[in-house]
């Protein structure tokens, strides 16, 4: 988006995705800009690799330093971010993006995907990853009916048993992490399942997306709702007055997920 706007180059080879683990998904980028106007020379001290980037430091102070060293702002607002991502990812990004490893479920186009993310949110002592309490899955209940359930490997989502009752006839996938990603990215409902990055990612690059269900618990400081082009995708956003508050205060995490009401 930088290169974009300020009319410089951008390149992510191989050994950059594979070290970012992504050379499974993306092919190398490469993207130059400058033949437009060639004005990046005056930014060149704020072109940066992207590990030290944060869109504000001010807003998001705990993103200010990785490794060992600081970040730099960004020269876009994160109002630009999120105007512009949806489309920066479907010109830009999809077109590299391999998409060669198939699944095994038949999803019907009616059905609705729900991402639950497991693994380093699963035992809910992270204050900071809040997870959907029951309600939302209540919610989405009187949506859909057919639904399939993509749920990572390792620890299993705590409320993974209840969600299954409100679905007696889900369907359960837990597949590659390739393999989970194109199931998202081929659905056309799709619901997230919390603070997660990787349903969003999916939801961008996604070009068969109709509605796109979330609550109101996600963090603005990475991948989020707030990114999607709501006249190419309908948001539906499922809002939990307090419920933030509540998980960072509760001593009784499990007991929020299954009582908490709106």
């Amino acid at each position: 988006m930088h290169a974009e706007s300020f009319k410089g180059i951008v390149e992510i080879p191989e050994e950059q995705l594979a070290i970012q683990g992504l050379n499974q998904f993306f092919s190398p980028l490469l993207f130059d800009f400058t033949e437009e106007k060639p004005i990046a020379s005056i930014y060149k001290s704020n072109f940066f690799f992207f590990d030290g980037f944060a869109l504000s430091l001010s807003r998001w102070p705990r993103l200010h330093s990785v490794e060992g060293f600081l970040r730099r702002e960004s020269l876009l607002s994160a109002t630009y971010v999120n105007a512009n991502l949806h489309r920066v990812c479907l010109q830009y990004l999809r077109p590299y993006l391999r998409s060669g490893q198939s699944h095994s479920l038949t999803v019907h186009e009616s059905s609705l995907v729900i991402h639950l993310r497991g693994g380093d949110v699963a035992d809910m002592r992270c204050a900071l990853y809040a997870t959907n309490p029951l309600c939302y899955y209540q919610f989405l209940s009187e949506m859909h009916r057919d639904v399939v359930l993509v749920a990572e490997p390792g620890p299993a989502h705590p409320l993974l048993n209840k969600i299954k009752g409100l679905f007696p006839d889900c369907k359960i996938f837990s597949g590659s992490v390739q393999e989970d990603f194109e199931l998202l990215r081929g659905a056309r409902f799709l619901a997230s399942s919390g603070v997660g990055t990787f349903c969003v990612a999916a939801a961008l690059l996604s070009d068969k997306l109709n509605r796109f269900y979330c609550s109101s618990a996600y963090l603005n400081e990475h991948l989020n709702p707030t990114m999607l082009n709501t006249k190419r995708v309908e948001v539906i956003e499922y809002n939990m007055k307090r419920y933030l508050e509540l998980w960072h205060k509760s001593n009784n995490r499990l007991d929020l997920l299954l009582h908490y009401q709106p």
